[in-house]
């Protein structure tokens, strides 16, 4: 079987934590490169950005990011990419007729690419199915949500009512895509992400903090995230100021260079008052290959998200056998399920995240009872999965 994925936006080889480059790469990348285990060739179609770079990166013998011309090569924003729709599918069609290749599946990613997977159903006969990660129509429910271009909102009610197949990550997504679109259970199946169990493993807390620099006594709260207003981080200050106005607990809240953005210089501002300095710290960007490390130097993770279309966070502290506070979205409530994983609060109540963060305590569990609740959520597992979802969606 080969699939040609699309993924318009953002390359699934960026750097991690950059705008476009988060969750959604992450699961790209890792489910295309695990696929191989059940025979399948994956061809990743992104927009060039830059001169010069290879037209085709070769990520595994069976795995390729190929970069297509489609307006400038050089960053555009998300909302002005649905004018190139045309030209990528156009030029994704001519390589694959140069080449010489046949695709049993489509799978886009978001939906500008599935706008161009649209065009190239027409012109392959080729199945479509569709990821969104986000959805316009559910992002408007958020607390202070930016305004949702009109024409992303008819095209993701076009795609999710004309893909051959949409694929949830949650099974509240899932419900939350039925409701939307009136679409029947049939045409919705669950593609769930999973966690690089090898990468996010158990280690030394003591021994982590000291490699890190950070204080090997006290207890250790840590997010993960960029500083976007769905993440939730400026609630998460104001109820940290609250749940521990008087204690020694630190909260350190990694992923994004706070210079760099109005949320990062409002919680500077916070970090800077006396009642904070020095418990409210914001080291900025961490190399995926750190993060390991940060999750077990802390005591435990908040994930205080008003929205997560899946909740990857989440997974790799549990993997590192870290528990982890988070709102009851995404994929949370599948995972926290007991008081040695965490604890759930409600979204965007700010009262209930500080009286999580004041009555948590550590539980007395080891970090591999902690790990067990994702042990099952490898990107093996979840590649073996989404090959079940491909074959089905071609034998239809």
């Amino acid at each position: 079987m080969r699939v040609a994925m699309l993924s318009v936006h953002s390359s699934p080889i960026g750097p991690l934590g950059a705008e476009d480059t988060g969750g959604m790469s992450v699961y790209i990348r890792q489910l295309a490169l695990q696929l191989v285990q059940h025979g399948v060739s994956v061809d990743i179609f992104t927009r060039k950005t830059s001169e010069p770079s290879e037209p085709i990166v070769v990520l595994s013998p069976t795995v390729r990011l190929i970069r297509i011309v489609a307006g400038p090569c050089a960053p555009m924003p998300k909302a002005s990419q649905a004018a190139i729709v045309s030209a990528f599918a156009d030029n994704v069609a001519a390589f694959a007729q140069r080449a010489g290749l046949r695709y049993a599946l489509i799978h886009a990613h978001y939906w500008i690419s599935g706008l161009v997977g649209l065009r190239l159903r027409s012109l392959w006969s080729a199945p479509l199915a569709m990821t969104f990660h986000t959805v316009g129509a559910l992002k408007l429910r958020w607390p202070n949500a930016a305004s949702v271009p009109a024409e992303r909102l008819s095209s993701e009610v076009l795609l999710g009512q004309t893909s051959d197949r949409v694929f949830a990550t949650t099974t509240a997504e899932r419900a939350d895509l039925q409701a939307l679109w009136g679409l029947p259970a049939a045409s919705v199946r669950i593609a769930p992400g999973g966690v690089d169990l090898a990468h996010f493993q158990p280690s030394d807390k003591s021994t982590a903090r000291r490699v890190l620099g950070l204080p090997g006594e006290g207890r250790l709260l840590l997010a993960v995230g960029r500083f976007v207003p769905v993440k939730g981080l400026e609630m998460l200050a104001h109820a940290f100021r609250s749940a521990h106005g008087d204690s020694d607990v630190r909260l350190y809240v990694v992923g994004d260079d706070p210079k760099a953005t109005a949320i990062g210089k409002r919680l500077l501002d916070v970090a800077q008052t006396d009642l904070m300095a020095g418990r409210l710290v914001l080291p900025g960007r961490v190399a995926h290959a750190d993060l390991p490390r940060w999750y077990n130097a802390a005591d435990c993770v908040v994930v205080p998200s008003y929205h997560e279309s899946f909740g990857l966070v989440a997974l790799e502290s549990l993997a590192c056998g870290t528990p982890v506070l988070a709102a009851r979205t995404g994929c949370m409530p599948e995972c926290i399920t007991s008081a040695a994983h965490g604890t759930l609060f409600r979204p965007g109540d700010v009262s209930d995240l500080a009286s999580t963060l004041a009555n948590w305590r550590p539980p007395q569990t080891d970090q591999q009872q902690v790990r067990g609740a994702v042990a099952s959520r490898g990107w093996s597992s979840a590649a073996e999965h989404l090959h079940g979802l491909y074959e089905a969606l071609c034998s239809d």
